[in-house]
């Protein structure tokens, strides 16, 4: 008898015991779901401010163990995924820039009446058109309209053709545009067709040709640069939902287990306590090792079913649990890939794709590092300006392809003959602008007057013709109570002085 009781309390004590170390199984089951989703949330940051408050939110709910409000979370994350438009906004202003710039460029034609009335009216619609790409094929078509009939005016009258330099601004304007498209590869070659039609082109005639296949280059291109990432937002909140039901039947299967321990708990002391009562009022032996005997077996049977359930139980969020650690494998699998296209396209926007130098954008983030340096530090540095000598004659003796060899050329000559902690990004056609750390406009200036030299020793030719460059600079050193504007400035004055000299000069204030 005594035997069968201690039997009974073992099993009952290891039965707990499991049930115990069970529990905390599911608890560092789901410990590891929050750390897996929020370290997700955390690479997902910086993308785009409304899905960075969403992710907050998730955390926060996750952190606290409440999951009432994850539905909501799960719409907000799918209207996110409709509202990332950064890069259509950004592509939109441009060409309403480059809109803007080419009407310009065509006032200065001599236009009849009825002309400058379309000039008015397309005026009116570039500052009322919107950041959607379909607000400017109208504009567009009224562009090429107005320039064709100015074009037939100008051959009627007998007038001259408009210059040759309004005609490259207008060029220059629109193939910077194309380089700022950041086009995915499959249409790369594309716009580099693109580019050289535009480098090529004599009349307006031709730019107007180009400017409707770059209206059509862009239709194709952006709805797959956004598509791509809506894709994955939607299956990044599917993924989520998979989640937020996991986390649901979890707890219900956690309830359920309580429900199950309480209802064992009560079956045994109500089995324990009917045996207490039997040993206390029973005379005979053998009745009395009966009834022990029968509420012993009812309680081994609601042991079994008991263990039965849990293992059923167990079995089901294992099951669970696998597929989930798959979802969020592939989730983090996904969310490296879009980190790496974001970090790729960033770096793209910041770098000029002819030279592979940084481009304004990112010569503007460096120049505010070394002001903060400056300000903070006080580590000095000097702006210095490089712009090609004669360079037009260049692109009109040798063509723009020519052109491009130089740009490229020169690039790669500043880049080896500076300090490795020296800076040089192309400003803009001709025109590069170096930022001499931690030097004094002295140590700049002999470290400019060595680039001045190399390139004008440089072997540069084309197609075997030997082609001279020079060029000149302009430097400064930041001062207090400079911004980048008053030091750039400075650095510009200096140029115009090198080139008033002579140019190939080095001229430092």
């Amino acid at each position: 008898m005594q035997s069968e009781t201690d039997e009974w309390r073992k099993k009952y004590k290891d039965t707990a015991r499991e049930l115990e170390e069970m529990e905390k199984r599911h608890e560092q089951h789901f410990s590891h779901l929050n750390q897996i989703i929020t370290s997700m949330s955390i690479a997902l940051q910086g993308q785009d401010p409304k899905l960075d408050q969403v992710l907050s939110l998730l955390g926060k709910q996750l952190s606290t163990n409440s999951y009432g409000s994850l539905r909501d979370i799960s719409r907000h994350l799918e209207k996110c995924s409709r509202e990332l438009d950064t890069q259509k906004v950004n592509l939109s202003r441009q060409i309403k820039l480059s809109l803007q710039e080419w009407l310009k460029q065509i006032k200065t034609l001599d236009v009849k009446k009825a002309e400058s009335s379309a000039i008015v009216e397309i005026s009116r619609e570039l500052s009322i058109a919107t950041e959607d790409m379909y607000s400017f094929g109208t504009v567009l078509k009224q562009l090429i309209q107005l320039q064709a009939q100015v074009i037939v005016h100008e051959n009627a009258q007998s007038h001259s053709h408009a210059s040759s330099d309004d005609s490259s601004a207008i060029k220059q304007q629109l193939i910077e545009l194309v380089q700022a498209l950041r086009v995915p590869e499959q249409y790369s070659a594309a716009s580099e067709e693109l580019i050289l039609r535009l480098k090529n082109a004599h009349e307006f005639y031709e730019i107007a040709q180009v400017i409707e296949a770059l209206v059509e280059l862009i239709r194709r291109v952006f709805p797959s640069v956004t598509d791509d990432f809506e894709d994955y937002l939607i299956s990044l909140n599917s993924q989520l939902g998979y989640i937020q039901t996991f986390l649901y039947e979890s707890r219900n299967e956690e309830s359920h287990a309580v429900l199950e321990h309480q209802a064992l708990d009560k079956t045994v002391r109500d089995d324990v306590s009917l045996i207490q009562q039997e040993v206390h009022k029973s005379t005979d032996i053998n009745d009395l090792k009966q009834s022990v005997t029968l509420q012993l077996a009812n309680i081994i049977k609601t042991m079994d079913t008991y263990r039965e359930s849990e293992e059923t139980r167990e079995s089901r969020l294992q099951h669970r649990y696998t597929r989930l650690l798959e979802k969020v494998k592939q989730m983090e699998m996904e969310t490296q890939d879009v980190k790496s296209r974001i970090e790729d396209e960033r770096l793209k926007a910041r770098t000029d794709p002819l030279t592979g130098l940084p481009n304004r954008i990112g010569y503007a983030e460096h120049l505010a590092n070394e002001f903060e340096r400056w300000n903070r530090y006080g580590t000095t540095f000097t702006l210095c300006i490089v712009d090609l000598d004669y360079f037009k004659r260049i692109n009109d003796d040798y063509g723009h392809l020519a052109g491009d060899k130089v740009l490229r050329l020169v690039a790669k000559t500043l880049r080896s003959n500076l300090r490795t902690h020296d800076f040089i990004s192309r400003f803009g056609g001709e025109e590069f602008i170096i930022i001499f750390h931690a030097a004094t406009k002295d140590v700049a200036c002999q470290v400019a007057e060595k680039l001045r030299k190399a390139i004008e020793k440089s072997p540069f030719n084309f197609q075997g013709k030997p082609v001279h460059v020079t060029a000149s600079l302009g430097l400064s050193e930041v001062q207090k109570g400079d911004v980048a504007d008053s030091v750039f400035s400075r650095a510009d004055e200096m140029l115009y002085k090198a080139k008033s000299l002579g140019r190939n000069q080095v001229a430092v204030d």
